[in-house]
């Protein structure tokens, strides 16, 4: 028996709307942020487009201009508290107010451990939890003064529930965002800001074409053999689709999803099943 093809991946349809709200999206220049941002502004939120490359943080924000979006371009990095304080000034200062967070800035550069070196393991580290701790508590403080509540998202992965060879750097820091998630839930709550966030599985970006390539190019014939039948591997068999994780990133982002805070949604098209 032949096995059928997996279906092409649909993007779910936009049914919120986040008119007069703006969202802060980190990681706004590629992949998951920049899908985000724009799903976002779609759904009729001000975006505040934040990546520590001006020039793809500028072309998001441009392209949610031209098609109608209210939008600006923050360069920003996410490692430096200074940094983070300056975004969130620049969203008050440009929109009056921050409703949304999604923490996307993240990296994840193919290591294995012991070729790991302490200031790779630091930088990963100082972006994927650091920038994640210290742009949610800048926009968390005007978002708390000003009483309206809120939601912010952070971007863990599937790495940290099921690790994989290359990226034990990455997998430490993802589950520390689960974590960060669940405490910073449990304190601002009181002040009715929401904090879940979502963990893909395999998506296809820039980013991750990238470790495939160091992959191949490292441990060699074999390890792009098995990356390549990765995907068969994953029991809807395909990997996701930027567009995918935004769907659920505003849907966290929303009131569709009021009564969820603390929770981490696993995106993996059943990965962890296998």
């Amino acid at each position: 028996m032949v096995a059928a093809e997996p279906p092409s991946p649909v993007t779910p349809p936009d049914d919120v709307d986040l008119s007069g709200l703006v969202a802060v999206v980190t990681g706004a220049g590629s992949g998951i942020g920049r899908a985000s941002a724009a799903r976002l502004a779609r759904r009729g939120a001000a975006v505040v487009c934040a990546d520590i490359d001006p020039e793809t943080g500028q072309a998001t924000a441009e392209a949610l201009r031209l098609a109608g979006a209210s939008a600006v371009a923050v360069e920003t990095d996410v490692r430096v508290a200074e940094s983070a304080a300056v975004l969130a000034a620049r969203a008050l200062e440009r929109f009056g107010r921050i409703d949304i967070v999604v923490n996307g800035a993240g990296i994840y550069p193919f290591s294995l451990a012991l070729d790991t070196s302490v200031e790779l393991w630091d930088d990963v580290q100082a972006t994927n939890v650091r920038g994640t701790f210290v742009v949610a508590q800048a926009c968390a403080r005007p978002m708390i003064e000003a009483g309206r509540g809120g939601a912010m998202v952070n971007i863990a992965s599937r790495q940290a529930f099921q690790p994989t060879v290359g990226l034990g750097h990455y997998a430490a820091s993802k589950g520390a965002i689960v974590a960060l998630t669940k405490t910073l839930a449990l304190e601002w709550a009181p002040h009715g800001i929401r904090v879940n966030a979502v963990a893909p599985g395999a998506t296809v970006t820039e980013g991750t074409k990238r470790v495939a390539r160091r992959l191949v190019e490292e441990a060699g014939p074999e390890a792009a053999d098995g990356f390549a039948k990765a995907a068969d591997r994953i029991p809807l068999g395909r990997a996701a689709q930027p567009e995918e994780m935004a769907a659920i990133i505003v849907f966290l982002a929303s009131p569709s999803s009021s009564f969820m805070t603390g929770s981490t949604v696993l995106a993996d098209g059943g990965t962890t099943l296998s």
